[in-house]
């Protein structure tokens, strides 16, 4: 059971092994609440809507694979490749958050809204290659290329997050905030390029190269 194990993560003063093993417990727990809205759309005779919450189910699920391998990872003291596992989980356990978000602005009648919020979804599972590459990385100790990974998806989640305050913006009817948060998005999304050069560059055992890229990823 992740909460147990979180419990007892916590009490021991482990912190970090215990946020990973509580949000496996959340990925599970959230899964399972959408499962529920699929089945209650099933029993209404929406399929159409029932199948979009198993979808948005089925990916808030993919989050507790990353989640535990963070916890073990984190557990015997790898934190930079336990970072970047529990990274990757909160990239598919975000974006699922997002498709629920899009299928209520369906089921609302708000189909801009809801196109919004599944680009959104889609931007923040973008994330999760970049970390897991990142998390592999780390593991046989190629240190600076694990960064830039980490770094690229970074970029995706957190241009994501943007995206998400611009929607929750116009939905206030505040479109100048909106437009001041999409521009955000779409800079720290532009990060992402030179961190994958960057990335290409250490590979190649090109480390000043690597850096100068790496360096102009931060510049966003």
């Amino acid at each position: 059971d992740p909460y147990l194990k979180a419990a007892q993560a916590y009490a021991a003063g482990k912190t970090s092994e215990g946020n990973s093993w509580h949000n496996a417990g959340n990925g599970f727990f959230n899964a399972a609440d959408k499962l529920g809205k699929a089945i209650e759309a099933e029993v209404a005779g929406k399929t159409e809507l029932a199948q979009k919450w198993r979808d948005a189910a089925a990916l808030q699920e993919r989050s507790v694979e990353p989640y535990l391998k963070a916890a073990q990872a984190r557990a015997a003291g790898k934190t930079d490749e336990g970072n970047s596992c529990h990274n990757a989980g909160a990239g598919f356990y975000h974006a699922a958050d997002k498709l629920g978000k899009a299928i209520e602005a369906e089921e609302a009648g708000k189909v801009a809204i809801a196109q919004k919020w599944r680009e959104a979804a889609a931007l923040q599972e973008r994330s999760v290659k970049s970390y897991l590459k990142a998390a592999q990385a780390y593991a046989i100790g190629k240190t600076s290329e694990g960064n830039s990974w980490n770094n690229a998806g970074e970029g995706f989640y957190y241009a994501a997050d943007k995206l998400g305050k611009a929607i929750e913006a116009e939905e206030a009817g505040k479109p100048a905030v909106a437009q001041k948060w999409r521009e955000a998005a779409a800079l720290q999304e532009r990060s992402v390029e030179p961190y994958l050069k960057a990335v290409q560059a250490y590979a190649a055992g090109k480390t000043d190269k690597g850096n100068r890229w790496n360096n102009a990823g931060n510049g966003f």
